[in-house]
């Protein structure tokens, strides 16, 4: 295979949506970073529920219901791991637009925008998260012979290099070494890359050995600095991703800006929520917001 189609990246986009939504509680128990309260997994499935439920069961595709798809998974994404896999097929499907036909060099600028798009999202980015295994596997598809136009062998060479470079956050972080796991998110993006690779490679992700146990001793989350998490959209917003990032970073930490089309979706945490609520409604129209308590565990707050 050298190319493929719309139809058949929407199929394999609902494939990797589908390979997440069933590990996600393999996910959530692993989950202890950048809060332990289990929950990347959830949050990575109400995301990808969304955008796979807006691909529907349709044969053909369209960029049109691509966007909505989009659409569907901004308004449903919570938490750092749900803005960053949008954010993530946001740049991966503005790359795409407009092509009738996709190979290998389409894919390879495709998955370079991609992760582009999740790091700028993020205001902090780390080693030893999903940021990682997005980049290995984006180099590694680039890296391949020029002039190949068969898909397999640098879809499966970069398979190889995620899954290597998953079980290598466990050494990157102290929190994910003390408890002895790998990152929740950086599992999350694997399962999904893997299963978008699946109509390709024919090959899904092992576990055999890795070591994806739930945590058996998690942090009190009664202590957090910033314990209330703040999600909030903005229509037509008027600021950069930057110029946002500026007045809200003194507010607290884990700040996610993801922009798409005319909406700009909002994630921080912070120890003074009506702070932040009072100031998202002076940046713009506020289409939605929403605040938690990251302390207790909220049944609405998948």
């Amino acid at each position: 295979m050298d190319v493929i189609n719309l139809s058949e990246l929407s199929l394999m986009l609902k494939t990797a949506a589908t390979r997440v939504i069933y590990n996600k509680r393999k996910i959530d128990k692993i989950n202890v970073f950048p809060v332990a309260d289990q929950d990347t997994g959830s949050n990575l499935t109400k995301t990808l529920a969304s955008f796979k439920q807006a691909l529907g069961q349709n044969a053909v595709s369209t960029d049109s219901l691509l966007t909505k798809a989009l659409e569907a998974g901004l308004a449903s994404s919570q938490g750092n791991s749900g803005l960053l896999i949008i954010s993530y097929l946001g740049g991966l499907l503005e790359s795409l637009k407009n092509k009738s036909e996709i190979g290998y060099f389409d894919f390879s600028n495709a998955f370079h925008s991609a992760t582009s798009a999740a790091v700028k999202s993020v205001e902090n980015p780390l080693e030893g998260t999903m940021l990682d295994v997005m980049e290995a596997f984006s180099q590694s598809f680039s890296a391949d012979v020029p002039g190949n136009k068969q898909l397999n062998r640098p879809f499966e060479r970069a398979l190889a290099a995620t899954r290597e470079s998953l079980v290598k956050t466990e050494s990157k972080m102290k929190i994910l070494l003390d408890n002895n796991v790998v990152d929740a998110g950086a599992l999350g993006f694997t399962f999904f890359i893997f299963g978008f690779s699946e109509k390709i490679t024919k090959v899904t992700l092992d576990l055999s050995t890795l070591d994806v146990s739930p945590v058996k001793i998690l942090p009190d989350l009664k202590n957090l600095e910033n314990p209330y998490e703040v999600i909030f959209i903005l229509e037509n917003p008027t600021l950069t991703q930057d110029e946002l990032r500026d007045i809200l970073h003194p507010y607290g930490d884990s700040l996610d800006i993801v922009e798409l089309e005319n909406k700009a979706k909002i994630h921080i945490h912070t120890d003074n929520p009506e702070a932040v609520e009072a100031t998202a409604q002076v940046l713009g129209e506020v289409g939605s917001i929403e605040t938690f308590d990251m302390r207790i565990k909220n049944p609405n707050h998948v």
